[in-house]
C-alpha cells in the first residue's frame, strides 16, 4: 500500500471544512449506489437442495411460515439469512 502524504496551505479554515463536507456527501451517494443487498436470494430448487427437501416440502413449510418467501412477478425467493434463522436449537436435557 504506498502513502501519498499531500500538505494544504494558504486555505482558510471555513473553505476547507466545506470543501471536506461535499467530498462526504460525494462518498455517502456514491455507497449508495454501490450498496448491494448483503442477503443472498435463493430459489425454491436452491433451497430444497441446501436443506436436503422437496418442492412440495418448501412449499409446505412456507404455508406454515417455517420459511418466509418473497415474490416478485412470478417468481418466489428466500433469503439465506432466514433459511439459517429457521433452524431451531434442539436442547437435549439428560445431557
Amino acid at each position: 500500500m504506498v502513502t501519498k502524504i499531500v500538505q494544504i496551505s494558504e486555505i482558510e479554515a471555513n473553505t476547507l471544512f466545506n470543501e471536506f463536507a461535499e467530498l462526504k456527501q460525494y462518498f455517502d451517494r456514491y455507497e449508495k449506489l454501490i450498496d448491494l443487498p448483503k442477503d443472498k436470494y435463493l430459489t425454491r430448487k436452491e433451497v430444497a437442495k441446501l436443506l436436503s427437501i422437496t418442492l412440495v416440502t418448501v412449499h409446505e413449510w412456507t404455508k406454515k411460515n417455517i420459511l418466509i418467501s418473497y415474490k416478485i412477478a412470478n417468481r418466489v425467493y428466500y433469503k439465506q439469512s432466514e433459511i439459517n434463522k429457521a433452524f431451531t436449537k434442539v436442547v437435549n436435557p439428560e445431557l
